[in-house]
């Protein structure tokens, strides 16, 4: 076999770039010198390789540059990524690189798989405006989507439902507008579901309780009406939900209080009514509870005192909340609770205040007034001796 006179220095420096890639090399010296009938060792093989270096030479190049040369990605997923750019204002993104010209294995925010296919699309903070294209729904391996904290209008795609494999699901915080689309129930993989702080309007869909990986549910600050649905009841592995802020109603489905991993629970600042469940109380993990500012009535239930609760913060300020306070709650010091601005009385409160050193319990609401006679009285509770008592003429 004819060989190169190389220089020394050359020779050792593509010995050892051939030592690198020693395990490919071996297997294609191995069909070189097949023929023979001899055991060979690395070592052996590497000595041979000197006799054999214009065709080592081939590989080494072949292999040094084969890892630059890409597939071309998925013609479906390329297209959407283009319209997703020239529907989002694409030439005043803040981060373009490589957008739109060429493979979009290069192109800022995104990543590709091996198949060829996007599996990422993270674009927070990007100055994206204008609207989401319907063709997104198209991107069928996409297993994260990030388009927070931009000026982003116009509705949800409704075929953004077609994107069963989404793990993560991140529009919050731009400025998206119209109902929230019942598709969305079909991403049943998805475990970060998170559409807060935008425009969106009508009822939260019964259908997002097919999202059975779901652990994090965040609508807050948006215009969403009605009920909230029953269905969130079959979401076991929710860790927080949160859904203040918006303009809710009706009661709070007792279903909710069953969600064993549950750890935070927001519903503060709707127009929720009736009672507080049972339920609630009973919930295992429950840590951070927050049912300020809505129109809850009756008593706190005597679940919510228990012993050895993991609840550290329960916030029913602003409500219209009544009667004497559990007395599960009054020896309760694991869990502060905010009870200011309800329809509380001294009965009972005085005991809450003594033994809780982080009460919070006062303004509460006006207490009515009764005429007997010439005498005006009220009734307030407690212990007349123990409290302040002050008469304000109205408007004063």
């Amino acid at each position: 076999m004819l060989a190169w006179e190389i220089p020394q220095s050359v020779y050792i420096y593509l010995l050892g770039i051939a030592y690198s890639y020693r395990k490919q090399i071996k297997f294609i010296a191995f069909l070189i010198i097949a023929s023979g009938n001899y055991t060979h060792t690395t070592v052996d093989l590497m000595k041979r390789i000197k006799h054999t270096i214009p065709f080592i030479v081939t590989i080494i190049l072949l292999l040094t540059i084969a890892p630059k040369i890409h597939a071309q990605v998925n013609t479906q997923d390329s297209l959407a990524l283009v319209d997703l750019y020239n529907s989002t204002g694409g030439p005043n993104w803040t981060f373009s690189s490589g957008w739109p010209i060429g493979n979009p294995r290069g192109w800022s925010g995104i990543l590709v798989d091996s198949n060829n296919r996007v599996v990422s699309i993270s674009l927070p903070s990007n100055n994206l405006t204008g609207i989401i294209p319907p063709s997104v729904g198209n991107l069928a391996k996409l297993q994260y989507i990030n388009l927070s904290n931009n000026q982003l209008t116009g509705r949800i795609p409704s075929s953004m439902g077609n994107l069963t494999q989404l793990k993560s699901f991140s529009l919050d915080h731009n400025q998206l507008r119209d109902t929230i689309p019942a598709s969305l129930g079909n991403l049943h993989k998805v475990g970060y579901f998170n559409l807060a702080v935008n425009a969106l309007t009508g009822n939260i869909p019964p259908e997002l309780g097919n999202l059975l990986q779901v652990y994090n549910l965040l609508l807050e600050v948006n215009k969403l009406t009605g009920p909230i649905p029953t269905s969130l009841g079959k979401l076991t592995k929710l860790t927080r939900i949160e859904l203040e802020n918006n303009q809710l109603t009706g009661t709070i489905p007792s279903s909710l209080g069953g969600l064993d991993n549950l750890q935070e629970l927001n519903l503060s600042f709707n127009q929720l009514s009736g009672t507080i469940p049972d339920s609630l109380g009973s919930a295992k993990h429950i840590i951070h509870m927050y049912l300020s500012g809505n129109q809850l009535t009756g008593t706190i239930p005597l679940s919510f005192g228990r012993k050895y609760t993991p609840l550290n913060v329960c916030m029913l300020d602003n409500n219209h909340l009544s009667g004497g306070i559990p007395d599960t709650i009054i020896y309760n010091r694991e869990t502060t609770f905010w009870l200011e601005n309800n329809n509380y009385t001294f009965y009972k409160m005085e005991n809450y205040v003594k033994n809780n050193g982080h009460a919070f319990y006062n303004p509460q609401l006006t207490i009515p007034l009764h005429r007997k006679g010439k005498a005006l009285f009220v009734s307030v509770g407690g212990t007349p001796a123990d409290n302040t008592y002050k008469w304000f003429r109205k408007g004063k």
